[in-house]
C-alpha cells in the first residue's frame, strides 16, 4: 500500500509541477501582451502631457486571466468539436475562451460589488474620456 501512495503522490507532484509550468508560461505571455498595451497607452498619454507608469496592473491581470484560461483548459472547453475543420474549431474555441474570460471576472466583481460601491471616487485629476467604450476596452477593463 505504501508503494501505491508513493506512486499516486509522485503523479500528483508531477502534475502540479507541469500545471505550474504551464501557468507560469501562460502568465508571462499574457504579461507581454498586456505590457505592450500599457506601453501603447503610456505613449498616447505621454503625447498629451500625461505621464503614467503602471506596470503592476498587467502582472495582476495576467495572473488572473491565466488562472481562468487554465480553468477552461481543465474543463476541456471546446474539445468535442475536434473533427470539424481547423478554422472553425479555432474560432469556436477562441469564442468560448473569450466568453469565459469576460464572464468569470465580471461575476467575481459582482459578488464583491457591495464593498466597491461604497468607495469614494479618487481625488486625482480626471481626463476627459470618450462617451463610448469599444468591446476591447470593456474586455480590457473587466479585471
Amino acid at each position: 500500500m505504501t508503494t501505491e501512495k508513493a506512486r499516486s503522490t509522485a503523479t500528483i507532484a508531477q502534475r502540479a509541477k507541469r500545471e505550474l509550468k504551464e501557468y507560469a508560461l501562460l502568465s508571462v505571455y499574457l504579461y507581454v501582451c498586456f505590457g505592450a498595451l500599457v506601453l501603447y497607452k503610456m505613449a498616447v498619454l505621454g503625447s498629451q502631457g500625461v505621464h503614467v507608469s503602471a506596470f503592476g496592473v498587467p502582472v495582476i491581470k495576467a495572473l488572473i486571466l491565466g488562472k481562468f484560461i487554465l480553468l477552461g483548459h481543465a474543463m476541456k472547453l471546446g474539445e468535442r468539436y475536434g473533427r470539424l475543420r481547423l478554422v472553425s474549431v479555432i474560432a469556436y474555441k477562441a469564442g468560448l475562451y473569450l466568453l469565459l474570460l469576460i464572464v468569470l471576472p465580471s461575476s467575481r466583481k459582482r459578488s464583491s460589488g457591495s464593498a466597491t460601491a461604497k468607495r469614494s471616487p479618487p481625488r486625482s485629476r480626471k481626463l476627459e474620456a470618450p462617451s463610448y467604450q469599444s468591446f476591447w476596452q470593456q474586455a480590457w477593463s473587466c479585471c
